[in-house]
């Protein structure tokens, strides 16, 4: 029988929630998961203690580099059977009907579908994330402008071929990896489908990579979006490109008042690039920049 998909997942240390992501795909022949630890603890003994993870059709690869979620789903695509891939994240999980939206898409020719998410849970506003859906669908927003809004690899389905015939890999760093991948992607992908159905629910958990917010990480995903920008600016796509200074400012602020000025003084030309680009309704942060800074240096936004 053929596959028709993908599905990867990338592990570390969190079996229990591993398992509860598993619980949530169907055992189809036409559905391969693929799931590769990143060097989780006890990896070893896995077997004898999570033996519902070694179900039919899936595989489970052990990896000892630890070299983060990136190089952990590159694993995963050099064993794709399927048509289509899915990313998801070990610690989120896919709604009861979601194979009926995405088979729906099976025969479809585009290179990239994006769905709408459920609610977040644990108090996660990712609610950007269906509006940009939602102007979609009322006008406001292109399918192009759509997967520049929205990076982050879940919640799509992804033509293989289209991956395959674009090296589109992620990066190999510890955090914000789907960055590079989804400016890649949205500067790559020629057809687009936008649906308007919630197939995945996102978990906000406290001591996951997206909550870690310290001089290291922060630097990691600023200079993550200034490649992703850098490549959108080089493909002619500078009406999608920000200055990442203004959108990192609140994670830095986080640092102590140190580090924040450092940062400050390092990107001011960043910072003041925000002023001349050109948007067809530019931000407060982005009109006013420096008042902007001074409004975070105070804890006012």
């Amino acid at each position: 029988m053929a596959v028709n998909f993908s599905i990867i997942i990338p592990h570390k240390n969190i079996p229990e929630l591993l398992v509860r992501c598993l619980d949530s795909i169907p055992e189809r022949a036409d559905i391969q998961v693929i799931i590769v630890d990143d060097n989780s603890d006890n990896a070893d003994l896995y077997p004898e203690l999570y033996p519902e993870l070694f179900r039919p059709f899936t595989e489970v690869y052990f990896t000892k580099e630890g070299k983060g979620a990136g190089y952990a789903r590159n694993v995963g695509l050099k064993h794709i059977k399927g048509k289509w891939i899915i990313f998801a994240d070990a610690d989120d999980f896919f709604l009861s009907e979601w194979t009926r939206y995405t088979d729906s898409f099976l025969d479809s020719d585009a290179d990239v579908i994006q769905f709408r998410i459920a609610d977040i849970l644990d108090h996660t506003d990712c609610g950007w994330h269906n509006q940009s859906i939602d102007d979609y669908w009322a006008g406001k927003k292109t399918t192009k402008k759509v997967l520049f809004s929205i990076i982050s690899c879940w919640a799509k389905m992804f033509s293989a071929d289209f991956l395959r015939q674009n090296d589109i890999l992620f990066e190999k760093i510890k955090c914000a990896e789907d960055v590079p991948f989804g400016y890649q992607v949205a500067v790559k992908a020629n057809k687009i489908a936008i649906s308007q159905d919630a197939i995945y629910n996102v978990t906000y958990r406290e001591g996951s990579l997206t909550t870690i917010k310290n001089k290291e990480f922060n630097w990691i995903r600023y200079t993550a979006l200034r490649r992703a920008y850098a490549f959108a600016e080089k493909h002619g796509y500078q009406q999608y490109v920000l200055s990442p200074a203004i959108e990192v400012l609140k994670s830095w602020r986080q640092l102590g008042l140190r580090d924040y000025l450092y940062f400050i003084w390092h990107e001011h030309h960043e910072i003041r690039r925000a002023s001349k680009i050109q948007m067809e309704s530019k931000p407060f942060n982005y009109r006013h920049p420096y008042l902007y800074v001074l409004l975070v240096l105070l804890n006012l936004v």
